[in-house]
């Protein structure tokens, strides 16, 4: 939150006084409204990919005359866009536009006119506008209110100053999660090398259906279940993030209820955990010794382990050639939803399993280094917490 502790110079005044402040607009509806050399359409569901670096030539486009049809606002590059209604707006993704770009109606735009973007871009993720949320059962933000926040403005020499200081501080963070993503592409490397592609089997391994390996295959529940406060851990798709369960976001189920549902779906430390609706395809491993229970966007494998490697199974699956089975059809249509039919029948080269336990032995490796770097990642994180709340005090 703001403070009124400023230094000589700085002034604290409204965001009306400094930007113009819109709401996106209505989305075109329909795979059919967007063309692959267009402008592109900024939806509340790219700001976590975007805020990551995800480029806006990714996402969706929209054409001239689809824009022209539903009357869109092309908002210029420096605008910067967050959620204003849902539960996107509780996330405090802040995502300054780097080209121009139709935005969604359930985003917030702000174009800065004097006053420097960037500076403004990093008070609002020191100061995130979710604290005008009036009612967290229904949680949005008013365009009013946004124009009535508050804000520290220094002189703009100073802006600029404070700005490339968090800048430089935010490349060494981002650094960091490239340093992990070189070392995921490492192990695919390594994978390729020891076994070859797991779809053409070049090496001539042993195939067999993922179903002939398992002892069981199943989904989670398709009845959604009352969510409580506290209880027993319930996940779903969404919470299965770069290969690993994300356990800091999940529902909570009474045990009774879990009870009833680890009778057909019963997830133990060591099985995978594969996702069959939403971002399909991907896998984790059970990493956990504590009981929870599964949404049906999610597939349980219990596998052979005499024959397959848990991690062997994991980098298979995540394999992106594997992957690209899943996500698009050769015409290029996305896949909602895997069967489980799909995925017991999903080949599975099976080699030695003593050379997958040499792979494994390598993915140990990496899993250490990782560990090392997400301590240094946490130790940046708050660095730069700590840098920005100095920079909006005049304390640099």
């Amino acid at each position: 939150m703001m403070t009124n502790r400023i230094p000589k110079g700085w002034q604290i005044a409204k965001l009306k006084d400094y930007c113009e402040v819109f709401s996106g607009q209505g989305a075109p509806q329909g795979d059919g409204e967007y063309c692959r050399d267009g402008i592109p359409f900024i939806k509340a569901g790219n700001l976590e990919d975007l805020c990551r670096g995800l480029l806006e030539n990714k996402i969706q486009k929209v054409c001239q005359d689809v824009a022209e049809r539903y009357k869109l606002k092309l908002f210029p590059a420096d605008t910067i866009v967050f959620a204003k209604s849902g539960m996107s707006c509780t996330k405090n993704r802040i995502y300054r536009l780097r080209g121009a770009c139709y935005v969604v109606n359930h985003l917030a735009c702000i174009v800065p006119e004097g006053i420097d973007a960037q500076y403004l871009t990093y008070y609002l993720k020191n100061n995130p506008p979710s604290h005008l949320i009036k009612d967290a059962a229904y949680p949005s933000i008013r365009l009013t209110d946004i124009q009535e926040l508050e804000i520290n403005v220094p002189p703009l020499e100073t802006q600029k100053k404070v700005a490339s200081i968090l800048e430089k501080a935010e490349k060494a963070i981002e650094k960091r999660k490239k340093a992990d993503e070189l070392a995921d592409k490492y192990l695919q490397s390594v994978f390729i090398d020891m076994f070859g592609d797991p779809v053409t089997n070049p090496k001539g391994w042993e195939i067999k259906s993922l179903g002939c390996i398992c002892s069981k295959i199943t989904d989670g529940t398709h009845k959604t279940p009352k969510y409580e406060n506290i209880g027993v851990r319930f996940i779903s798709a969404k919470d299965i993030k770069n290969g690993k369960i994300d356990w800091s976001n999940t529902k909570y189920i009474n045990i009774n209820e879990h009870q009833t549902l680890i009778k057909r779906c019963n997830p133990e430390n060591g099985d995978i955990l594969f996702t069959k609706s939403g971002s399909i395809g991907a896998a984790a491993i059970v990493d956990k010794d504590f009981e929870f229970s599964l949404f049906e966007s999610l597939a349980l494998i219990k596998y052979d382990r005499k024959f397959i490697d848990g991690k062997y199974l994991l980098h298979f699956l995540n394999n992106p050639s594997i992957r690209s089975k899943y996500v698009a059809s050769t015409k290029g249509i996305s896949i909602k939803h895997l069967h489980l039919i799909d995925i017991k029948q999903l080949s599975i080269i099976v080699p030695p399993i003593e050379q997958q336990q040499i792979f494994v032995r390598f993915v140990q490796k990496i899993e250490k280094l990782k560990e090392k770097q997400e301590k240094s990642s946490q130790e940046l994180d708050s660095l730069f917490k700590s840098l920005m709340q100095k920079a909006f005090l005049g304390e640099l």
